[in-house]
């Protein structure tokens, strides 16, 4: 009788967490929409450790195995009030600098954005820091709301151009707040199948997040399919031995 509820409740258990994994293996589609992202992984940031539009609320991220990406999340406070910022502009304050990294990626990829003087200002520009066994990575996203068009441009640790890509990834532009982007895993690790680890943290202005610390990519931690054999496997395992003891128990008695 033992026995058999010690597999009831393996067999609970093992369904629990492959219905969970189950449920975190649904998709990404890059649509501007972003019911999709609902239950994945996510961490928050608080409200005001920055002035809005610069201000991060939420982070979320997806490893697909499937895809071979790498897809991100990322909500801000608001947009923002354009007109008061182009007045900033008149008062012949050097709102650039804002943008400029200390390898000048900012500065190259502002200029090319911004051919002609066009405003600065419907531009969300943040960046996403990526580290891991192919070293450091730098991806540089610039959203631009009225078209919700989401360039992203991915350098390494040297400043040196990788790859980018650009889609309508972004929220409607009468909102603003939303983008979802992908890097490829390519770019990041050499061989998603034999497990992978990424530290992440993204930037905007002074706002990181997280705060501290670094956000955890791994094999483990995201329930890829290789996670659930391991799982699989503890759980026969802990229930052999134990009916191997059992039995033992019972040649002792007799």
């Amino acid at each position: 009788m033992r026995l058999r509820n010690v597999i009831f409740s393996a067999t609970i258990i093992f369904v629990f967490i492959t219905s969970t994994i189950s449920a975190y293996a649904k998709g990404i589609t890059l649509d501007g929409q972003f019911n999709d992202w609902s239950d994945k992984p996510g961490l928050t940031d608080p409200q005001g450790d920055e002035e809005p539009p610069e201000d991060i609320l939420s982070v979320k991220w997806f490893p697909d195995v499937e895809s071979g990406n790498l897809y991100l999340y990322v909500e801000r406070l608001e947009l923002g009030d354009k007109k008061n910022d182009k007045d900033k502009d008149k008062d012949g304050n050097d709102d650039d600098d804002e943008y400029i990294d200390e390898n000048e990626i900012y500065n190259d990829i502002i200029n090319n954005l911004l051919p002609g003087g066009n405003p600065r200002f419907e531009y969300w520009v943040l960046d996403a820091r990526f580290s891991s066994e192919k070293g450091d990575r730098l991806a540089v996203i610039v959203y631009h709301p009225p078209s919700r068009k989401v360039s992203v441009h991915l350098y390494d640790e040297d400043g040196d151009y990788l790859w980018s890509v650009t889609g309508k990834w972004g929220e409607d532009k009468k909102e603003g707040k939303r983008i979802e982007f992908y890097i490829p895993f390519s770019q990041l690790v050499g061989s998603i199948q034999s497990g992978y680890f990424i530290k992440l943290f993204l930037r905007c202005e002074n706002d990181r997040v997280p705060d501290s610390g670094e956000i955890i990519i791994s094999t483990v931690s995201t329930f890829p399919v290789l996670t659930v054999t391991i799982l699989g496997m503890f759980v026969v395992s802990g229930l052999i031995i134990f009916g191997l003891k059992r039995r033992y128990a019972l040649k002792m008695l007799n």
